[in-house]
């Protein structure tokens, strides 16, 4: 089961305070740079204009499909909101600078992306970049990165939050001078070398397991003794001796899918797992910018099973903002959790009932005209039976 989300202590909050200069928000798919159709200030009609390609104290909200004409610079505590509808794409750089920061719940395709020191960039769909990934800032990633290069500068924090990432560098190398936390993660580097040099450091629990390359540590680096490795060509200084084979046994669960929808100022999440092994529990969070969680209850889980189960849960007491985001996190015997994907669902306390979904194949955002009123707990066998029910 994925997990998701970011530890810091800023970003779209300025949404709310009205900190930034100005708020883009895009109404259709199109070019960055077209000034008839694409943008709004007022989140409803076009506005005649372009953020350009430096953004000073703005917000820009992308929606829908978005093609780069040049390169960017998100500059001067300004930020950039993919939803889980829009993508931004385009062979050119995105540079943030200057407390800069980046929430991708969309995919990223573009020539590189730096992530510069006071930065902040949350990637939780594919980034793909055709030179380089540069983290000098802090980042977390719950996607696949694909990348000629990735770098984690000496400043640079990179997280790993759920328990399977897939990196590619094919014609370049994983290179680490600063600090990669594993969350109980396999990194899988499918084409490319992983370096850790001599300033960088492995924290946490996990796996490193290149399948197409070399794999080398550093003097004077640091690799905790609970991140594992393994490598199919030439390994270079390595602590200590290769290891994969509990790579595989990581994920506690099969999350097929998780979804939610609002109507009747409440919101009934739903996700499916199709298998469990060891689950105590499930959580259930919501968040008014998708970095700060809030915990809003729990749902027990069926400890061990090898069929598809249902879960259910109703929030019924919606705070006043737009757009409201949910994650679950699995609870294991053991007390360690995995968060699935973030779904962002629109708030019928202003006006609008929406579904957000998420699926291992694909995710799509129908609006529905209504959702099972009532406050309620159920779980759901794959043959229909109730075994466990809460009014």
């Amino acid at each position: 089961m994925k997990i998701s989300f970011l530890l810091v202590s800023f970003m779209l909050t300025n949404l709310v305070t009205g900190f930034c200069q100005t708020t883009y928000t895009s109404l259709a798919n199109g070019n960055w740079n077209n000034s008839s159709t694409v943008w709004s200030t007022n989140g409803s009609s076009a506005c005649g204009c372009t953020p350009g390609y430096i953004l000073v104290n703005d917000t820009v909200i992308i929606n829908h499909d978005i093609n780069l004409g040049n390169d960017l610079e998100v500059d001067l505590n300004s930020h950039l909101l993919i939803t889980s509808t829009g993508s931004l794409s385009g062979n050119f750089e995105i540079e943030f600078f200057n407390g800069g920061s980046i929430v991708a719940l969309g995919p990223v395709d573009c020539k590189s992306i730096d992530i510069g020191p006071g930065c902040i960039g949350n990637f939780y769909q594919t980034i793909d970049c055709v030179e380089r990934f540069r983290v000098e800032g802090i980042s977390q990633v719950d996607t696949t990165v694909i990348a000629s290069d990735i770098e984690v500068k000496e400043t640079g924090i990179l997280t790993f939050v759920v328990p399977y990432i897939e990196v590619s560098v094919q014609n370049g190398e994983f290179k680490n001078d600063g600090i990669i936390n594993f969350n109980n993660t396999c990194l899988y580097i499918l084409h490319g070398n992983f370096r850790n040099k001599e300033t960088g450091s492995l924290f946490g629990t996990g796996y490193i397991e290149v399948q197409d390359g070399d794999i080398r540590d550093d003097p004077l680096s640091f690799w905790s003794v609970n991140v594992n490795w393994c490598c199919s060509g030439e390994e270079e200084d390595m602590p200590f001796a290769e290891n994969c084979n509990g790579c595989l046994l990581i994920l506690p669960i099969d999350l097929v899918a998780f979804w939610g929808t609002t109507t009747d100022q409440k919101v009934v999440l739903q996700w499916i797992t199709a298998t469990e092994v060891n689950t105590d529990y499930y959580v259930v969070e919501r968040s008014l910018n998708a970095i700060d969680w809030q915990e809003i209850g729990k749902v027990p889980g069926i400890t061990n099973t090898l069929n598809k189960t249902s879960y259910f849960f109703h929030d019924q007491y919606l705070p006043a903002a737009k757009t409201l985001y949910y994650r679950t996190g699995n609870v294991n015997l053991d007390g360690m959790i995995d968060y699935s994907p973030v779904i962002a669902i629109k708030n019928s306390n202003v006006q609008s009932i929406s579904q957000g979904y998420y699926s291992i194949y694909g995710s799509y955002y129908p609006t529905l005209e209504a959702a099972p009123a009532g406050i309620y707990i159920e779980i759901m066998t794959s043959g229909n039976r109730m075994v466990f029910h809460q009014q």
